[in-house]
């Protein structure tokens, strides 16, 4: 047989206390509720790593700002619209736009090729940034002006420069109203049919 042997008071305290300091947390914890929470009082550190994504976050409740700046949508552009003289024996540079941040970016350019002599010419442009590059090209009539569009699409592993670069067929050749612009986007899939 067993032999129990009274408690002493001090033991008996003891164990219970051990019970309810083991026991009480996983209790407290069960109880806590948002209603108990005073506003501006949970932090980075209180809140577990990934587990408050896109469905827990309250429409217009967030900001740009709140965003980290590779999550941020950008638009970068630049413009030309004075005559730059296209060259005629080698190809030159029109217009540049620095990217100042790594991503994937939808790419458009556009300028005006004018022709100001009396027979005819050529214009020949290309957009590039990196390997990917775009061209267009118009015949000239004497004086007239011809539209190139271009546009690309790449992904910058780093800051780079996107260039608009032309040559024509003879020296009375312009390109004016020159524009490029960049708009960073999530994903970016780029595919030839």
């Amino acid at each position: 047989m067993f032999n129990i042997r009274r408690g002493s008071y001090a033991n008996i305290a003891s164990t219970a206390a051990l019970v309810v300091a083991l026991g009480g947390t996983s209790y407290a914890a069960t109880m806590i509720t948002s209603h108990q929470i005073q506003d501006g009082t949970v932090r980075n550190r209180d809140i577990r790593t990934n587990t408050i994504d896109g469905t827990r976050v309250r429409d217009g409740g967030l900001d740009v700002s709140d965003l980290a700046p590779d999550a941020q949508s950008a638009a970068y552009a630049v413009y030309h619209d004075e005559d730059v003289t296209v060259p005629s024996a080698s190809v030159g540079t029109m217009l540049s736009l620095t990217i100042p941040r790594a991503g994937a970016y939808g790419v458009a350019a556009k300028l005006e090729g004018t022709y100001y002599g009396s027979t005819s010419s050529w214009i020949s442009c290309g957009l590039s940034a990196g390997s990917d590059t775009d061209y267009s090209g118009a015949s000239l009539a004497a004086n007239s002006t011809e539209t190139l569009p271009l546009q690309i699409v790449h992904t910058f592993a780093a800051g780079d420069t996107v260039q608009v670069r032309c040559d024509a067929g003879s020296a009375d050749v312009d390109a004016k109203n020159i524009k490029i612009t960049a708009v960073s986007v999530d994903t970016l899939t780029n595919h030839h049919d």
